[in-house]
């Protein structure tokens, strides 16, 4: 069973009944500007049994729902807007619970003013998360991710499960020297085992089979 909340510009006239809606064998959510509060309630009448969540949204709310009414949790695509501060100890929380989770995608939406702590992200996730994690896709389109930031990311992944990893990094004319710089680093991983496979597009992130590793 599919149940797909995909039009962003739905009016929310009903939310009671979306509240009070029983989905006791969902399996597949994916939704896009859903307010968070009826999204939680939402998970919250899966009664456990979802397996795939893919959100247009981030809220501390929404990170606790899901890791306290997820527990086959297997993939997750989460949108991040907020300071990461303010989201890194739900985050954390997250990849101690989802004991499961298999595949995550991380799209950053930032702006120079509110830049995503990549660092604290990285180190939170290898400490955390369980071994049946390592499958990753990061999208980061406004260049504040570092070479550095991925190098402590892979350093910090030895003796884990090598990793499948699909990076999305925007603008064509403005990073093709990144692209390189990360392909040359990201090879050296791939020959010392920490890196299984990898792929760097220029392109946006397509969400059609999101949750595929075809590398």
């Amino acid at each position: 069973l599919e149940f797909y909340f995909i039009d962003g510009y739905i009016k929310w006239n009903d939310v009671n009944y979306f509240e009070n809606l029983s989905l006791p064998v969902l399996k597949f959510l994916k939704v896009a500007k859903v307010p968070s509060k009826v999204l939680a309630k939402l998970i919250e009448n899966t009664k456990e049994t979802l397996s795939e969540i893919s959100t247009f949204y981030d809220d501390k709310i929404l990170i606790k729902t899901i890791y306290q009414n997820c527990p086959n949790l297997k993939y997750l695509n989460l949108t991040i807007f907020s300071n990461f501060n303010t989201l890194n100890s739900e985050i954390e929380n997250l990849f101690i619970n989802c004991k499961l989770l298999n595949g995550l995608i991380i799209e950053i939406d930032e702006d120079k003013n509110n830049e995503f702590n990549w660092d604290e992200f990285f180190k939170i996730l290898t400490k955390s998360s369980s071994n049946n994690l390592f499958k990753f896709k990061f999208c980061f389109y406004h260049n504040t991710i570092k070479l550095e930031n991925i190098k402590l990311f892979l350093d910090n992944w030895k003796d884990r499960n090598s990793l499948l990893l699909k990076l999305y990094i925007g603008n064509y004319y403005f990073k093709v020297k990144f692209k390189h710089q990360l392909e040359n680093l990201i090879k050296d991983y791939k020959k010392k085992g920490i890196v299984r496979n990898y792929s760097i597009d220029f392109q946006s992130y397509s969400h059609i089979d999101e949750f595929e590793w075809d590398l």
